[in-house]
């Protein structure tokens, strides 16, 4: 049986944009790390969160000393990179797929709501160090890869981006994960510089990609 999920949403800004990424907490911890770079990067106004019963009853203690719930912290890029959506998950890893199921379902929801178009997601796996692979919701997405990357063969794992994808999928909205392997509890700095390039670059073609489409409707 399927647990019912309480979300409470607290925006001072909807995160409405085209593309959103989203780092998902998992072995290595390489996907909430990867976007809070990007944050910085981008120079990232915060616009809020999303808290869930289903993010477990857990608190974390910032260096100030306040607690704070498990959520997913939501940004919009500003500089660099502009108009993307970043959402940070900072909550304990969700390993029952009925709870990941739950959980996508909903950010499926807000996709619509939003009117999110493509989602890129950022989440390690436990395997040898630096390794990138991706899965896409179709192949046209592809060429938006580097080519040191590669597309993951069928494999059986829970993954939480995995479940994403898969109802990207279904829900007709495009969809990238970036997995990233990590033999340690906390990844290395390399493995988190190459996956942040890696999402650079992915980003990059996306975005350009999407101005080429505008200009050829525009002409």
């Amino acid at each position: 049986m399927r647990e019912v999920m309480y979300v409470m949403e607290d925006f001072t800004e909807p995160p409405e944009g085209k593309i959103v990424i989203f780092g998902f907490p998992s072995w290595g911890n390489v996907g909430p790390t990867v976007c809070e770079q990007l944050v910085k990067f981008s120079a990232a106004r915060y616009l809020g969160s999303i808290y869930a019963s289903l993010f477990s009853d857990s608190i974390f203690t910032q260096e100030s000393g306040f607690s704070e719930l498990p959520s997913i912290k939501f940004y919009r890029t500003e500089r660099r990179i502009e108009k993307v959506i970043v959402g940070i998950g900072n909550f304990k890893i969700l390993r029952e797929n009925p709870e990941a199921h739950t959980l996508c379902e909903y950010l499926i929801k807000l996709a619509e709501r939003f009117r999110w178009k493509m989602i890129i997601g950022v989440e390690s796996i436990m395997s040898g160090d630096g390794e990138h692979s991706v899965i896409l919701t179709n192949k046209e997405l592809i060429k938006m890869l580097p080519k040191h990357v590669t597309v993951m063969q069928e494999k059986s794992m829970k993954s939480l981006l995995g479940t994403l994808l898969g109802l990207c999928r279904i829900n007709r909205i495009d969809g990238i994960g970036i997995f990233a392997s990590s033999e340690k509890l906390l990844a290395k700095e390399n493995t988190i510089i190459s996956t942040f390039r890696t999402l650079l670059y992915i980003l990059h073609s996306v975005l350009s990609m999407e101005e080429s489409e505008t200009s050829q409707r525009r002409g």
